[in-house]
């Protein structure tokens, strides 16, 4: 038997085909491929066909996806071909699959793997989704809370494929009351677009090319509804990635563009999306940890708010005030003694 398998990073590919004869492996071949644009069951049957022009088909053939058309191209080379799911077959088709692997990243410099992921990926999307130019500066935005306590949304920026770290932005949401990611998304791209014009700040100022929203259609309608009444609607796309099937959703289209899995394109989208989700969990967990913090001291007789944030700016956290001293808690400004010691006691006597 044979054994085909394809590797693709969505700009490049790769395909491993195996000669196996009498339960041995004689032969290992690697070949690169160039139209990476074809998913992996179009590309390995292209392959077939070309390779079985001059060499003897054997009685089995296996890949490593399911191939459309198969039972036509059984029947033209007088063969089986096996998607195996299990098994030794299966085995072997893994192993040929990690040669493809292998020989797709010795096969690409470290230069052409760079532009794959960030210029190329931006390409692949920018065709994709017939955005109006190339998303150089894209900003993502995520909304993260607690039933609608301490709302908060995080930016993240890539610029030219890559993210930028010291560009991100948090927000405390202002004016919507309760767990409304809606509003909440109207609110923070106002303030986004409005900055545009105002700022002085390095990230607010620069304008990005791309707009990503973390949801579905109903979160784009919204966010879109504000860009589309702003004077940057001729400059800025606006999408939303959903996170259940990664669908990406366009302004003004009920039906999504999907993705292909795995596809540099896709993964440059989920990775400022999964960066948005990260960085607003962690301010949101910051602002509840801190209001936890404070409200804690709030039967101490002697505390106040100074004093609170005084507390809190020395030891960080409620547990590392729980367990300082009497001592090392009168070296906080505006502590005393006595004070010390009755914090001490709150959280030590039963």
């Amino acid at each position: 038997l044979d054994v085909f398998a394809y590797e693709s990073d969505g700009l490049s590919g790769a395909i491993t085909n195996m000669v196996v004869r009498g339960g041995k492996i004689l032969g290992v071949l690697n070949v690169s491929v160039i139209d990476a644009s074809l998913d992996e069951g179009e590309a390995l049957s292209s392959y077939i066909m070309q390779y079985y022009k001059n060499v003897l088909v054997p009685k089995e053939v296996l890949v490593s996806a399911e191939i459309s058309g198969a039972s036509a191209l059984e029947e033209y080379l007088k063969t089986n071909i096996i998607c195996p799911k299990k098994g030794v077959k299966h085995s072997l088709v893994e192993m040929a699959r990690k040669n493809a692997r292998e020989h797709l990243s010795k096969s690409l410099s470290k230069d052409k793997q760079k532009f794959n992921q960030t210029f190329g990926a931006l390409e692949k999307l920018k065709e994709a989704l017939s955005l109006t130019r190339l998303p150089k500066r894209i900003e993502c935005y995520d909304i993260s809370n607690t039933s609608g306590l301490n709302s908060v949304a995080s930016m993240t920026v890539m610029i030219n494929g890559e993210l930028k770290h010291s560009h991100y932005r948090k927000f405390k949401i202002k004016t919507v009351e309760g767990p409304n990611d809606f509003e909440s998304l109207k609110e923070v791209i106002t303030r986004r677009l409005t900055e545009l014009s105002l700022s002085k700040d390095e990230s607010f100022k620069m304008t990005p090319d791309l707009i990503v929203i973390d949801g579905g259609k109903g979160q784009l309608s919204s966010c879109y509804e504000v860009l589309k009444n702003s004077e940057y609607s001729e400059v800025i796309d606006m999408v939303s990635l959903a996170k259940k099937f990664e669908e990406v959703y366009l302004p003004g289209k009920s039906v999504p563009v999907m993705l292909k899995r795995g596809s540099a394109e896709l993964r440059l989208l989920t990775s400022i999306r999964d960066e948005a989700h990260r960085f607003g969990i962690t301010f949101h967990r910051s602002l509840r940890d801190k209001r936890t913090l404070l409200s804690s001291l709030d039967d101490i007789r002697g505390i106040g708010e100074v004093k609170k944030r005084a507390l809190q700016k020395q030891f960080g956290t409620l547990t590392a005030i729980k367990e300082a001293n009497a001592d090392e808690l009168a070296l906080v400004k505006g502590i005393d003694p006595a004070l010390a010691e009755r914090i001490y006691k709150h959280f030590h006597t039963d």
